[in-house]
């Protein structure tokens, strides 16, 4: 069930795709179907603390590092710059998922973005306050965003709502 947190990690992960690795994406209803390769995950504290949690397909590895490093599509991007690539989209959304949520005013903490080693670890968070899947035509990312208080999430994204 869709609600508006989902529907703003949605849209901000779509244009962060469109406007930074030149990728499209639409919303992907089959979470069945997915099954994650690497994960990268970004920790940040500020009026609420959590972490964004980015997961993608193998097929996607690839060709995000061949987009954003700008390569041939006859290269073949080394692991380290597929996870380098992975880091950076999952930085890049976390910075741009915040203030959607909270706000310009409010002041966050990123740490830098870490793989996580194992791609399915992600049970220790709890629930997540929101939650999205897009397919594009590399492959699949499922992003999920974790906060330790869902009612300060919520009080910032109404008074950004208001502004």
């Amino acid at each position: 069930m869709s609600n508006s947190f989902d529907d703003t990690l949605l849209h901000v992960a779509e244009r962060t795709l469109e406007q930074f690795t030149f990728m499209f994406a639409i919303p992907d209803d089959d979470a069945e179907e997915f099954v994650p390769a690497a994960a990268a995950s970004v920790k940040f504290e500020g009026p609420f603390s959590g972490r964004l949690v980015l997961q993608i397909s193998a097929e996607m590895l690839s060709a995000l590092a061949l987009n954003l490093l700008g390569l041939g599509e006859s290269e073949v991007p080394t692991e380290v710059e597929q996870r380098d690539s992975l880091q950076e989209l999952a930085n890049v959304i976390c910075g741009n998922l915040l203030p959607a949520f909270a706000g310009t005013r409010a002041v966050f903490d990123v740490h830098s973005p870490q793989v996580m080693e194992d791609c399915n670890a992600i049970s220790d968070s709890g629930s997540p306050a929101a939650e999205a899947l897009l397919a594009l035509d590399e492959g699949q990312i499922r992003m999920l965003f974790f906060v330790s208080d869902k009612a300060a999430l919520m009080s910032y994204a109404e008074d950004a709502a208001s502004v």
